[in-house]
């Protein structure tokens, strides 16, 4: 039986958004409203402002508020991003900058540093926490905080990992966590992969901007923050930094996918098993078909395009 909630046989519209973004409260450079004014003319949907802790105050979800009602052709939702435990590789290496990052989604109540250091606070009382508000959790950039499987694996309740990040990319090079969602998905955790740009719209001669370099597609019935939050903890989304997914169709014997022009398509499963087709030299794939293996434990779909962007469906598993 295959299990996967299809976005592209979903009811709704597609909606594009971002849900990690720093403003000048924290350690971004631009403002709350010179961001969302950057991301309105990219044509962003929903833009999630997640400024980091130890400079958020008591007000800053009245901020949020004020934006979301200023700038209604775009929706904001209120967030907070929070370092705090500390990882396997900390541990050894003395706690140099090893810390969990969580990207708390649609909170009602911030969650304040109360000046203490970031490792003494345990990263599942900060999950419940956000929990017991209705709130979401995603795991920030797996690759640059260095997390082990085993970091990853003994907190719970978390919704996704970031499997692309704009900032740590352009700044590091460690933009991709492909590998960490995978070893996740073999181990049967359903988690979703997300796209997002963690913007702090620092730049120079040698490193581009990050806003508006990665985006999930979300399908919703509409444009508010429940049902957009309801959507993607179904994971009725897809993420990319460029092409555009436009169909997939799926049986218990076959998976098909439509996109626009690409040079790859993969379909990543567990250890060797899946498929990865390229193009001929000044061709492109549109579509692809992938035979459902008897083996298959998940499977999830990757598309490249001549520019090195790419676009990721959320795993498909098999029961």
């Amino acid at each position: 039986m295959i299990v996967f909630n299809n976005p592209f046989i979903t009811e709704g519209n597609w909606y594009k958004g971002n849900l990690h973004t720093h403003t000048n409260i924290s350690d971004g450079h631009f403002t709350c409203e010179q961001v969302i004014e950057t991301y309105c003319k990219n044509k962003y949907d929903f833009l999630a402002i997640t400024d980091h802790w130890w400079k958020i105050t008591d007000n800053y979800l009245e901020k949020i508020k004020e934006l979301t009602v200023k700038y209604n052709n775009i929706l904001i939702i209120p967030g907070e991003e929070i370092d705090c435990g500390i990882t396997k590789l900390g541990i050894i290496n003395g706690n140099i900058g090893y810390n969990f990052h969580l990207v708390c989604l649609n909170i009602k109540n911030v969650i304040l540093n109360e000046n203490r250091k970031h490792n003494e606070f345990n990263p599942q009382d900060i999950i419940n926490s956000v929990k017991s508000q209705d709130g979401e959790i995603i795991l920030a950039h797996p690759y640059w905080s260095g997390l082990t499987l085993e970091d990853m694996l003994s907190i719970h309740g978390y919704i996704g990992v970031e499997i692309f990040n704009t900032d740590t990319h352009l700044t590091v090079n460690k933009g991709f966590s492909l590998s960490h969602w995978d070893d996740l998905l073999n181990t049967n955790r359903k988690i979703l992969g997300f796209s997002s740009d963690d913007s702090h719209a620092t730049t120079n001669d040698f490193r581009p901007i990050d806003l508006c370099g990665a985006w999930i597609m979300v399908k919703s019935k509409f444009l508010t923050i429940n049902s957009i939050m309801k959507s993607i903890l179904n994971g009725l989304f897809y993420s990319s930094t460029g092409p555009e997914i436009k169909k997939l169709e799926i049986n218990n014997k076959k998976i098909y996918i439509e996109t626009s022009p690409v040079k790859y398509i993969s379909f990543i499963s567990q250890n060797g098993s899946g498929m990865k087709l390229t193009a001929k030299k000044d061709n492109f794939l549109k579509y692809a078909e992938f035979k459902i293996e008897d083996n298959l434990k998940y499977l999830r779909i990757e598309c490249k395009d001549e520019s090195g962007n790419y676009a990721w469906t959320n795993p498909i598993f098999k029961l």
